[in-house]
């Protein structure tokens, strides 16, 4: 079965449990943004790009966190390309997390469409890294 927004939440709270009796870190949070840059021609951009972006924030002491996108070993698609700060330059990410690290990845190269990515699709990727970020938590304690 393939992770959507529907079913999301019962897979998080399940990973989100487990976690919590093992790591003392906050959660990581996913957000997908669409494309809103007005500097060029979107219409024909649009028609050669996916929906949006996906991301996902890590908190200070998560394993990710400072780590440059091409140093996070995750399966996403075409590969994170973005790392920085969150509400840094260019590093849009939800209020309330500075000092967070946002990861994520986009929907704009060559082979992409908008009829491959819609926002659904970008979701569905975005909660698949956000669980890969749940399991890259650290462990305390003894595992069972």
């Amino acid at each position: 079965m393939s992770i959507t927004r529907q079913n999301y939440s019962r897979k998080i709270i399940e990973a989100q449990l487990q976690q919590h009796e093992v790591s003392t870190l906050p959660l990581p949070v996913p957000f997908a943004l669409p494309r809103l840059d007005n500097s060029f021609d979107w219409a024909k951009y649009r028609a050669r790009a996916g929906w949006g972006n996906g991301y996902v924030a890590v908190p200070p002491g998560h394993p990710w966190h400072g780590s440059h996108y091409a140093d996070i070993d995750v399966s996403v698609h075409g590969g994170l390309t973005y790392s920085g700060k969150a509400g840094g330059f260019n590093a849009p990410s939800p209020t309330g997390l500075e000092g967070w690290w946002v990861v994520g990845f986009d929907t704009g190269h060559d082979w992409d469409s908008i009829e491959v990515w819609p926002e659904e699709a970008v979701w569905q990727e975005t909660l698949a890294l956000h669980l890969q970020a749940l399991q890259a938590l650290p462990y305390r304690g003894t595992y069972r």
